[in-house]
């Protein structure tokens, strides 16, 4: 049998804060197919795919052993221009991966928060077709 009690001055209910995950995006990158970006006057669609391995002349030897899978790198769908570079792609996705919240706050309350129309949105469509979505915008004066 174990105990648990939460020590200091004043008798208190422990914060959920001390027991809550605080990661904004639970499901881990490699889980992910599609990700879409949406920002006031911008939209940008990324999908994962297969990296095309160049294709071999003449068939393969007896013996020869077979390629492993090519990697999965992330390419932009839209917008056609400004055409961002892998490496930006990669940053950015890893960044939206490695989100951390600072606080809870009541789902309740998403109008104090300016989150029933949000400015700025993230979309993710994982390997299973699940969607996860991540609200974020700044009420005025805030």
């Amino acid at each position: 049998m174990a105990s648990f009690g939460v020590f200091g001055d004043e008798r208190k209910a422990p914060e959920a804060k001390l027991w809550a995950d605080l990661k904004v995006v639970p499901n881990p990158k490699d889980s992910w197919a599609s990700v879409e970006l949406i920002l006031p006057g911008a939209s940008y669609s990324f999908v994962k795919q297969n990296k095309q391995a160049e294709a071999k002349s003449g068939e393969q030897a007896p013996g020869e052993v077979s390629q492993p899978p090519a990697p999965e790198i992330w390419l932009q769908q839209k917008p056609d221009n400004p055409k961002l570079e892998e490496g930006k792609i990669q940053s950015s996705l890893n960044a939206l991966a490695n989100l951390q919240a600072t606080q809870l706050a009541d789902p309740a309350q998403t109008d104090a928060f300016g989150l029933k129309a949000p400015a700025y949105r993230a979309k993710i469509i994982l390997k299973d077709g699940k969607t996860v979505q991540l609200l974020v915008n700044q009420p005025v004066g805030k």
